[in-house]
Order: structure tokens, then C-alpha cells, then sequence
């Protein structure tokens, strides 16, 4: 909704010649298409190991959350083997 915001503040920028209405229509399916649809994520502690099931979280945080994560636990995994005490 942010998008069709900015996309009025740029029409009115320039003059009102042009309104993008193709470009606030990709943004509201987008936007239906990532927090409309719900999926089940799975939450491992990986102390623990245990593992927890969380239902209807939207696409959208549930799609950026695993590449977040995912990207900062290799990371680190990566860093302590780099970084660990030789014996």
C-alpha cells in the first residue's frame, strides 16, 4: 500500500501527466501473493533440537525468515570453524 503511496507522490511530481498504473498493479498482486497465502514453518533450536511447528504464518515472513536464518547460521557455522583453537 506503501507503493501506491508513492507511486500518487510521483505522479504528482511530475506534473500529473502520468499515473503508473501497471507498476501499482504488480505491486498489489504482490502483495496479496506474499502475505495472503499462509504456509506451516518449522522452528528447530539448534541447542536443543527441538523442533516447533507454527501454522498460518504469511508467505511473505515465513520466505524471508528461512533466508535470513538460514544465511546467518551457516555464517556463524562457518566463522567458529574458521576461527577455532588448534590443538
Amino acid at each position: 500500500m506503501l507503493s501506491i503511496i508513492g507511486y500518487v507522490i510521483k505522479s504528482a511530481a511530475d506534473g500529473g501527466r502520468t499515473i503508473a498504473f501497471q507498476q501499482a498493479a504488480v505491486s498489489v498482486v504482490l502483495f496479496l501473493c506474499f502475505f495472503q497465502v499462509t504456509t506451516r514453518v518449522t522452528i528447530e533450536d539448534v541447542t536443543t533440537g527441538e523442533v516447533r511447528a507454527v501454522d498460518n504464518v504469511p508467505f511473505g515472513v515465513g520466505f524471508t525468515a528461512s533466508i535470513i536464518s538460514n544465511t546467518g547460521y551457516q555464517f556463524t557455522r562457518k566463522w567458529n570453524r574458521h576461527f577455532q583453537c588448534q590443538a
